[in-house]
């Protein structure tokens, strides 16, 4: 699990080439300084245990010219170590000056709080920004500085780089579980639609206005339109025209009214054709409980209603299956030598 206290650094490296320079960082942040002011000072801003303990524990590391300080930036980086911050001299003949140094730091690990040191006026801050950039990681540090300056500096950008890491990791996860949580909805998907392609019950998905987003294979068969006829409002128009206004307004409020809906529905191909549907739907609501649409089903029951004697032709198989009788009289009545027809009725 991902905490707040994840990946602590206190690794810091200066970058001078006055070795003095070096020293005084050492002093003031890997180790107890010895001044009684600098002790008063921060005795009064941090409390004096908390004083004891920043003013110790750093990781300091030196390197003398930009160069050297890009390779040790690259070693820490490959292994796994890198620096949260560095200090670096804005003057540092005869190689790199600080600005120049920076932004290669940056091309290696961009993760690095930087500060320049700099005793020279004529090196404008926007002369700065129009080297590196405008940059959160970037600060400037006056010489001669102060040693509780540099300590508040040190403690805030660490922390700064810390909280950096902590952030990307949350947003890793949290990337991690929506591509996870995605893949999931991508296969529930692919399953929802195989299983609706070998359906043989007409499906319908609309939006809350009934414009349809999805139907089956097998609802175009029923209706006697494609898929792309069926889309938005086009497969109402598979509903008889006598009977179209009043079904949709039927099962709109019964939607509205968070109510499942069924009915028998009379459909009229583009053939022609007049045929039955045992048609439900379901409204389909958000967690916090919008309506988003609904989802219906349509059976096909022409063969059933034309059952119920409304004067259709129906096939041989129906007639036996409603008269199981007539196979018997099929076979009382039948001539000497016509001994198949019964046993083809029969199968």
């Amino acid at each position: 699990m991902i905490t707040p206290e994840t990946n602590r650094n206190r690794r810091i490296l200066v970058i001078d080439d006055n070795p003095a320079i070096h020293e005084d960082f050492r002093k003031i942040l890997a180790g107890t300084v010895d001044s009684g002011e600098f002790e008063a000072i921060s005795d009064e801003l941090f409390g004096a245990d908390t004083a004891k303990a920043n003013s110790a524990g750093f990781d300091i590391e030196s390197a003398y010219q930009g160069q050297e300080g890009l390779e040790r930036v690259k070693r820490a980086v490959a292994a796994a170590r890198p620096y949260a911050l560095a200090f670096v001299d804005v003057r540092m003949p005869p190689g790199w000056d600080g600005v120049e140094t920076t932004t290669k730091l940056w091309e290696v690990y961009p993760d690095l709080q930087v500060v320049i040191c700099t005793a020279y006026s004529d090196y404008a801050w926007e002369d700065i920004i129009a080297k590196v950039g405008q940059s959160d990681r970037l600060l400037i540090l006056k010489k001669p500085f102060d040693n509780v300056e540099v300590l508040q500096l040190a403690n805030a950008l660490t922390e700064k780089w810390r909280l950096l890491q902590y952030a990307k990791l949350k947003i890793d996860g949290l990337e991690q579980a929506i591509a996870a949580r995605t893949q999931q909805l991508r296969k529930s998907e692919e399953r929802f639609r195989k299983l609706c392609g070998l359906s043989r019950v007409g499906i319908l998905e609309t939006d809350p206005a009934g414009r349809c987003s999805y139907t089956n294979p097998c609802w175009n068969e029923i209706s006697g339109q494609s898929g792309e006829d069926n889309a938005s409002l086009g497969w109402s128009q598979a509903i008889h025209p006598d009977d179209r206004a009043a079904t949709l307004a039927a099962w709109k409020a019964a939607a509205e009214a968070g109510q499942e809906w069924s009915k028998e529905i009379r459909l009229l191909t583009p053939a022609g054709n007049v045929r039955w549907g045992q048609m439900v739907t379901s409204p389909m609501f958000s967690a916090t409980g919008e309506l988003l649409g609904c989802l219906g089903t349509v059976e096909d029951i022409t063969a059933r209603k034309n059952l119920g004697g409304d004067g259709t032709a129906i096939e041989p198989e129906m007639r036996l299956a409603q008269n199981p009788e007539r196979t018997d009289q099929s076979a009382a009545v039948a001539e000497p030598g016509d001994q198949q027809q019964p046993q083809a009725l029969e199968a």
